[in-house]
C-alpha cells in the first residue's frame, strides 16, 4: 500500500499600524496523515505596501471598464491602431493645403487648447512637483474621444489635470489607414513646469 505524503505551506502575516504588511515566517511541513515527518523553515521576511480599500476599488472599476471596452471593441469589430497613413488630428486646420501644414497647425491649436484650460494643481505646485504626464485616448471613426487613461503620472494630481482637459477635448479629424478612416490610439504627454 502506497503512502499518501501531503506538503503544506505555512505563512504568518504581521500588520503595522503604517500600512505595511510583513511575512514574518514561512515555512512548509510534509505530512504523513496527521504526523509531521518534516519541517523546513524558510524564514523569509519581506515588506511591502498596502492598497487602500479606495485605492483596491478604484483599481478594480478601471480594469473592468477596460475589459468592458474591448469587449465592446470585439463586438464593433473595429481594430484599434497605433500607427496610421494619417494619423488623427486636433480639430481647426482642415483649410490648410499641405498635409505637413495640417499637422504643425492642429498641433499648435492642441498645445494652445490644453495650456488654456490646464491649472497646475495647488498640491503639485506646493509640493514642487515637475514632470511629463501622459494621456492615452482613442480617436473614434467620428473624431471623439473615449477611453482616456493616465499611463504615466507625478505626484500632485497632475495626471488628473491632464486627463480632465482631454476629456475636454473637441471632436478631433479621425486618422485614416488606406484610405478609410479608422479608429487610432493617441498618446498625449503634457509637460508640468513651475515658472
Amino acid at each position: 500500500m502506497a503512502r499518501k505524503y501531503e506538503m503544506k505551506l505555512l505563512t504568518r502575516f504581521l500588520m503595522a499600524m503604517v500600512g505595511i504588511i510583513a511575512v514574518s515566517y514561512v515555512g512548509a511541513n510534509l505530512y504523513l496523515g496527521d504526523e509531521v515527518i518534516s519541517h523546513q523553515s524558510l524564514n523569509t521576511i519581506e515588506a511591502k505596501p498596502v492598497e487602500s480599500e479606495k485605492e483596491i476599488i478604484s483599481k478594480q472599476q478601471q480594469r473592468i471598464a477596460e475589459l468592458e471596452s474591448a469587449l465592446n471593441d470585439k463586438k464593433k469589430g473595429s481594430e484599434i491602431y497605433k500607427v496610421v497613413d494619417q494619423m488623427p488630428r486636433f480639430p481647426g486646420c482642415e483649410m490648410k493645403d499641405d498635409e505637413m501644414a495640417k499637422k504643425y497647425c492642429s498641433t499648435d491649436k492642441m498645445l494652445k487648447f490644453i495650456y488654456r484650460n490646464i491649472k497646475y494643481p495647488e498640491k503639485a505646485r506646493d509640493d514642487g512637483s515637475e514632470g511629463t504626464v501622459v494621456i492615452s485616448f482613442v480617436v473614434e471613426k467620428d473624431g471623439s474621444i473615449v477611453h482616456p487613461k493616465i499611463v504615466r503620472n507625478i505626484a500632485g494630481g497632475c495626471g488628473e489635470e491632464a486627463l480632465r482637459v482631454v476629456k475636454k477635448m473637441p471632436k478631433w479629424t479621425p486618422g485614416k489607414q488606406r484610405g478609410q478612416t479608422v479608429r487610432v490610439q493617441f498618446n498625449l504627454p503634457v509637460k508640468f513646469k513651475l515658472q
